[in-house]
Order: structure tokens, then sequence, then C-alpha cells
């Protein structure tokens, strides 16, 4: 499995590793939404700090589970310090809706503490 879900309190978190193309976007898609159904989670991070690969299907999966938390009032997050990731990022329009971390810790502290 490239990928790691965990809970921090109400914080649902995605460590993806490797590449994020369609194959891995199906499976963790509906782990994701799983985890959503089955504990009251209201933010979202994806830790993207060991990602090598992303696809237009890794912008599709983030739009699709940030309208899921944020009709809950939720927030979401990514976690990455990659230049050529963080272009792509800002360049889909999803860093004006994500918050942006430089560690999976941070992310979970401002959430749990808000």
């Amino acid at each position: 499995m490239n990928f790691e879900i965990n809970i921090a309190g109400n914080t649902l978190t995605i460590k993806i590793k490797g590449a994020l193309d369609d194959h891995v976007t199906l499976d963790l898609r509906e782990n994701i939404d799983y985890a959503l159904c089955k504990k009251e989670i209201k933010n979202l991070i994806f830790d993207l700090s060991e990602l090598t690969f992303m696809d237009s299907a890794g912008i599709g999966l983030f739009m699709g589970r940030y309208k899921k938390i944020s009709a809950q009032n939720g927030k979401c997050g990514l976690v990455t310090k990659d230049k050529q990731i963080i272009k792509i990022l800002r360049m889909s329009g999803i860093l004006s809706i994500f918050d942006l971390f430089n560690t999976l810790e941070e992310g979970i502290e401002k959430y749990e503490n808000r």
C-alpha cells in the first residue's frame, strides 16, 4: 500500500508515499470515505512529504475530499516542502482552499487547537 491513514483527535491524516495516480487514487478514495463515515472527523490533512509523482487524479481526490470536509465546516491541509509539488498545487488552485504545512505535526496542532 502506498498510503497510511491515521486519526489524531478529530483530524484524519493520510500519508502518501511514492506516486499518486489513478490506481492509488481509487483505493485511497474508498479508504478515506470509509474512515469519514466510521468516525466523526472534522479535519483532513494529506501528508505529501514522501510523494514522488502526482497527476490530475490526485487533484480530483483532494477536491472531492475537500467538498466532504468543508460541508462539515472542517479544514483541509497539505504537508509538503517540494517546490515542484507546490507549483502544481498552486496552479491547480488547491492552495487557495487548503492550508499548507511544513510538517504533519504542525498541521495537527493547528487544527486540534482551533
